[in-house]
């Protein structure tokens, strides 16, 4: 709730106007009768004066509901009961005080590649879940993956870690792998990762379907030329023939190799990024893997091959995640739910 604007107003009691608190015991959560000061800490903090004079009038309009600044910009998160994260990029939240979190997330899915339609789709990006505790003032970061590019002439890289797919000259080549979505504190780093959700590696022409994005492990595109998932150690190898794709790495998918050739796709990003493909053949790209080491509660849910993302819960947004098919593939997503 929130103190009203103007009229009456007092210390306890349990006076409402228009749905609006009248009394600032109950805007505290505390007992309409308990023992109370205006140079009470809380009080202090509530009514947004640290310190010096005081007075009755500085509580028209406060609000005791926790709220989230995200990239500058105050929201009324205990409020509105839930937050979406529902464009690609990078955010900065910073809690008004610790806030515990239930997050939702999905990687992008893989690009899909130029000829074959649902025979050469990307992978469809992984699901993390997990409960979490935002510390009041520390800075976290929010990472939404992009979509694999489509191909031809070599599908870039999801935001967010995505591998390329590799082409130079030929119009037959391979899409691009999913980025993953997660949440940092203080910076990006693998290290840091509180939670994670996969990308799907891309589709490629030869043709052969994309890898999904893990679960703890992402799965791996056909052998030898497709490349392997990554796991909560290492990232996949790259696919083998006349070029050996790119290997997967922290936070990043391998690329697709590149030659004349085309064909190759790239890898989903992850906690480790899945392997591109080789140029030669079906190299189509792994998935990567999901990390849930800094939640409790936590479960992943790997995404399909050459199809949509991962939906365990029923609760995934249209397109979210999937893996394209001749078209790119969808975005990532985040979503938080206030729990206390």
């Amino acid at each position: 709730m929130a103190m009203v604007s103007s009229g009456p107003i007092s210390l306890g009691g349990n006076a409402t106007t228009g749905g609006l608190n009248q009394s600032i015991n109950i805007e505290l959560n505390q007992s309409a009768t308990a023992t109370i000061s205006l140079n009470d800490a809380n009080v202090r903090t509530l009514l947004g004066v640290p310190s010096g004079a005081i007075s009755l009038n500085n509580a028209y309009g406060k609000s005791n509901a926790k709220t989230l600044t995200i990239n500058g910009v105050v929201v009324q998160f205990q409020t509105l009961g839930t937050y979406n994260f529902s464009s690609s990029g990078e955010y900065t939240v910073v809690a008004s005080a610790n806030t515990t979190i239930d997050m939702f997330a999905w990687g992008g899915g893989g690009g899909g590649s130029s000829r074959s339609g649902a025979a050469s789709a990307g992978g469809g990006g992984g699901y993390a879940k997990g409960r979490f505790t935002l510390v009041g003032g520390t800075t976290y970061i929010v990472r939404v993956a992009g979509g694999g590019g489509y191909a031809p002439n070599g599908g870039a890289g999801g935001y967010s870690g995505g591998g390329t797919g590799g082409n130079l000259t030929n119009t037959q080549s391979g899409g691009g792998g999913g980025g993953y979505t997660g949440l940092f504190i203080t910076s990006v780093t693998q290290g840091n990762a509180r939670l994670i959700a996969a990308g799907g590696g891309g589709g490629t022409d030869d043709p052969a379907i994309g890898a999904a994005g893990g679960g703890t492990t992402g799965n791996s595109a056909p052998a030898p030329r497709g490349g392997k998932g990554g796991t909560q150690s290492a990232g996949g190898a790259g696919g083998t023939d006349n070029i050996t794709g790119g290997a997967g790495s922290a936070l990043t998918g391998g690329n697709g190799a590149r030659s004349s050739n085309g064909y190759a796709a790239g890898g989903g990003a992850g906690y480790f990024g899945g392997g591109g493909g080789t140029d030669f053949g079906p190299g189509a790209g792994g998935g990567g893997s999901s990390y849930i080491g800094g939640v409790t509660s936590g479960s992943t849910t790997t995404g399909t091959d050459g199809g949509g993302g991962a939906n365990p819960d029923g609760n995934k947004p249209g397109g979210v995640a999937d893996g394209g098919n001749s078209a790119a593939g969808g975005a990532g997503y985040m979503r938080f739910t206030f729990v206390s």
